[in-house]
């Protein structure tokens, strides 16, 4: 039996949406590989070696450090880069299938010369694409002089790995821009929806929204990560448009992230009552967040276009709940919301483009409504379940 060797900083038991998807993988695939994983510890609290489900995995302890500023995240990050790639040149054996994801960003490549110089097969995922997700973030410029250095470090090796699994056609179009990367061997496989634990449920029915007595308001809701990238000052601002001659409009945040503690003192100095922040909760309750609403809403920052995939939209789905996107117009998840009817697209960035999406949304009929609900379900089990995903894992660690 192979051995299909997964690394990444994050696995089973973290719930970030790279580690849940990892495991699921890996969980799938034991019954035709001998699956191990190798990953980081930053808690220690967890043991070292353990067989979870026949899944050898190993962990590496690194103590957290109590500052947490951008320099301290750059050195763990580059340090547990430095002990992944350790661990994996002692571990990789020739024929095992390698699959590493672009997490922590400088492995993959490197993992893939590993592979190349053990006579291993390497399948890199790429769920965000570096250096361009770093000059979204703001930590480098477009004009930097080390741009070209570290797209070398990040991708210069890509193309000595067997396949490069990208998230969707937005993205491999963005992974292919460089000399280097125009001929990688890339493949398409989208992230999946949680179709068992996540279903569509009546609002009036739902637990948050009947604790908070917003259940006869137009509920909008952004769950998942808070952060820079993902588009919270549009959301903000069109708040603000909408707060005094729709105040039937209501949107509720649940999640968290460094753009968290900006929403809510914009909340507090703008008065803006027709915004809650409800917080972070586990995602044993993801069911009744995600019911929380009668739309959801997906923003991304302008420029984001095939640098990242939400996986959030995919849950959205799961929930039946037409998506409102802020997004490039031209990219995948906008033309797949109007070609499928399950929602409303603005262009990211534009606050008064998006007010208008939301008041389309707000006049559909209740019976459009729960049409375009049906309609997202509907998607999600046909194209985006994880089944329909794993699957086509399977079949790439099969044909590799």
């Amino acid at each position: 039996m192979k051995t299909l060797l997964f690394i990444s900083e994050v696995f089973y038991p973290s719930e970030s949406a790279t580690s849940v998807y990892m495991a699921k993988i890996a969980l799938k695939m034991t019954c035709t590989f001998n699956v191990k994983a190798i990953c980081i510890d930053f808690e220690n609290n967890l043991p070292r070696f353990e067989n979870f489900n026949d899944i050898k995995i190993e962990r590496i302890n690194i103590r957290k450090f109590k500052i947490n500023n951008k320099f301290i995240r750059i050195i763990r990050g580059l340090y547990s880069s430095f002990l992944l790639l350790c661990k994996a040149l002692i571990n990789i054996r020739k024929d095992d299938i390698v699959f590493v994801v672009t997490n922590p960003p400088l492995i993959p490549g490197f993992i893939a010369l590993i592979c190349k110089l053990k006579k291993a097969k390497c399948i890199i995922r790429v769920d965000d694409v570096y250096p361009e997700a770093l000059i979204i973030s703001g930590v480098i410029s477009k004009t930097s002089f080390f741009l070209p250095i570290l797209h070398f470090l990040f991708r210069g090796f890509y193309f000595l790995a067997d396949k490069v699994i990208v998230l969707g056609s937005d993205m491999e179009h963005v992974i292919k821009s460089g000399q280097v990367s125009t001929h990688l061997n890339t493949q398409v496989i989208r992230n999946w929806g949680d179709s068992v634990s996540v279903f569509p449920s009546s609002k009036f029915e739902n637990a948050i929204l009947n604790s908070l007595g917003i259940c006869d308001k137009f509920v909008i809701l952004i769950a998942g990560t808070v952060g820079y990238v993902q588009g919270v000052d549009t959301i903000i601002e069109s708040a603000k448009i909408l707060q005094k001659k729709h105040p039937d409009i209501l949107f509720l945040f649940v999640g968290g992230g460094s753009q968290a503690q900006w929403v809510k003192s914009q909340v507090i100095d703008f008065s803006l009552d027709n915004v809650i922040f409800f917080g972070t909760l586990p995602k044993a309750e993801q069911n009744i967040f995600l019911n929380a609403c009668d739309v959801s809403l997906l923003a991304l920052k302008k420029d984001m276009f095939g640098i990242g995939v939400p996986s959030r939209f995919y849950n959205y789905l799961a929930a039946g709940k037409p998506v409102i996107a802020s997004v490039d117009i031209d990219s995948e998840i906008a033309v797949t919301i109007l070609e499928n009817n399950i929602g409303f697209v603005s262009s990211a960035g534009d606050a008064q483009a998006l007010v208008d999406a939301i008041l389309c949304a707000l006049n559909l009929s209740s019976d459009d409504l729960k049409l375009m609900s049906q309609a997202a379900r509907s998607l999600l089990m046909r194209k985006y379940s994880e089944d329909v995903i794993v699957n086509q894992y399977k079949n790439l660690f099969l044909n590799t």
